[in-house]
């Protein structure tokens, strides 16, 4: 999955992201509103992270996030 579709779905990618990293809190989110980068930083600082890590651990992460009406149709059209 493309980071334009996290940030353009991030309403739903904000539940996805406190499942995935439980440190994040309501207001962390708000305040990064789907900016990969800030995201990234956000991680780093809460855990330690290095970098690159970060940036492997976001990108992994964004790969395997199924949610939203994009994701769904997809799925409605195989299932037929």
């Amino acid at each position: 999955m493309h980071w334009q579709h996290v940030k353009n779905d991030w309403e739903h990618a904000k539940a996805a992201l406190k499942a995935e990293w439980g440190k994040l809190t309501d207001h962390d989110l708000d305040a990064i509103d789907g900016d990969r980068e800030r995201l990234e930083e956000k991680l780093r600082n809460l855990y330690g992270y290095e970098k690159d890590e970060v940036h492997k651990k976001v990108h992994e992460w964004a790969k395997k996030a199924s949610w939203g009406s994009a994701h769904q149709e997809g799925q409605a059209g195989q299932q037929t």
